[in-house]
C-alpha cells in the first residue's frame, strides 16, 4: 500500500515536472488588466523595461535622498515579485543616500516569461544574472552594490562572477 502510494506520488511529480503547472485560461487577460493599473503607494520610483535576450524585464529605480553614495541592485527570491522588498528597507537605503534598483525576475511580477519556456527549455542562473545586468545597462549604471535574498543571492553571486567590473560589493 505504501509502495503504491509512493509510486503514484512519484508519477504525479514526474508529470508535473515534464509538463509544468496548467494556468487558468484567463491568466493572460488578468495579468494585462493588473499591469495596466496603478500600483499606488507601492511603486515610488521611475519604472520601465529592459530587454534581456528578448525578454522584457520590469524594473523600478528609486532615487536617493540627498547626495548619491552609490547604487544598490536588489535581487529577490524565487517566484517573488520585487514588490515584496519591505518599504521600510527601501526607504532606509534611499535615506542613506543610495539609489535603489529592484526588478522582477523573468516570469514573475511585471516581467515577461521566456518564449517557449518549459521543463525541457529552462533558463539558468546566468540568464537571470544577465537580466539584472540588462537593467543596469538600461539605466546606464556602471557599478553597483549587489544584494540578493535566497535565490537572489545566487543571482548576485553570478553577477559578481560573470561581471566583476560591474560590482562594487556583493551581499
Amino acid at each position: 500500500m505504501v509502495l503504491a502510494s509512493a509510486g503514484l506520488g512519484l508519477a504525479g511529480l514526474t508529470v508535473l515536472a515534464l509538463r509544468g503547472p496548467r494556468l487558468p485560461r484567463d491568466t493572460a487577460e488578468t495579468i494585462s488588466r493588473i499591469r495596466s493599473g496603478p500600483v499606488t503607494g507601492v511603486v515610488v520610483g521611475e519604472t520601465g523595461y529592459a530587454q534581456s535576450s528578448g525578454v522584457p524585464i520590469w524594473y523600478e529605480c528609486i532615487p536617493p535622498v540627498g547626495a548619491e553614495r552609490g547604487v544598490v541592485l536588489l535581487n529577490i527570491s524565487l517566484g517573488a515579485s520585487s514588490l515584496y522588498w519591505p518599504p521600510a528597507f527601501l526607504r532606509a537605503l534611499s535615506d542613506a543616500g543610495y539609489r535603489v534598483v529592484r526588478y522582477d525576475q523573468r516570469g514573475t511580477g511585471a516581467s515577461s516569461r521566456m518564449p517557449n519556456w518549459s521543463g525541457q527549455h529552462p533558463y539558468s542562473l546566468i540568464d537571470m544574472a544577465r537580466d539584472g545586468v540588462a537593467v543596469l545597462d538600461e539605466l546606464r549604471i556602471d557599478r553597483t552594490h549587489v544584494v540578493g535574498l535566497s535565490l537572489g543571492g545566487f543571482i548576485a553571486q553570478e553577477i559578481a562572477i560573470a561581471y566583476p567590473e560591474r560590482v562594487q560589493r556583493s551581499r
